[in-house]
């Protein structure tokens, strides 16, 4: 592994952070019920019946997860392609989990509309867990993006001999 540490710390944080979303996806597809609260009865309902789409859900966050990690490991093949991914998968993160947090955090403090009832148990669970989840693992992501060069591009061209 020819990174340093500034790149591979994040890029396992980031991993974590996405094995233990994914976790508790498939922990909920196998009829899990610890936590399921905090996701809100629409959702719970709607994976009720449908714990095989759940369990897809759960193996895709853990590709997502692992995916850079490998790449990072394998020195970034086609970097323009994976690290573009990268990019694109970690600043989506953030925005899904940012906005949602920050959402979810403003309504548990009474924001909004006050005509209808709120699942409090859920928002907070959106808002202190699920969402801030995904915004550290987009943060954690995007820093290692940043901090981290793709060996090719440290690479020195060779000099080309003057001929005389």
């Amino acid at each position: 592994m020819q990174h340093s540490s500034h790149e591979r710390l994040p890029l396992l944080g980031a991993a974590a952070c996405g094995i233990i979303h994914a976790g508790f996806s498939l922990y909920w597809a196998l009829g899990g019920q610890s936590l399921i609260d905090t996701l809100g009865s629409d959702i719970a309902d709607f994976f009720s019946t449908r714990q095989a789409l759940l369990g897809a859900v759960g193996i895709v966050k853990i590709i997502a997860a692992c995916a850079p990690l490998a790449l990072g490991i394998f020195e970034w093949p086609h970097p323009m392609v994976t690290r573009g991914f990268c990019w694109a998968g970690g600043g989506a993160l953030v925005v899904w989990g940012g906005a949602n947090t920050v959402i979810g955090n403003a309504v548990l403090l009474g924001a909004g509309d006050d005509s209808r009832t709120v699942d409090r148990v859920a928002m907070a669970g959106h808002a202190w867990l699920w969402d801030p989840l995904f915004l550290l693992w987009g943060t954690l992501l995007l820093i290692a993006l940043a901090v981290g060069v793709p060996r090719h591009s440290t690479r020195t061209r060779p000099r080309r001999k003057r001929q005389r």
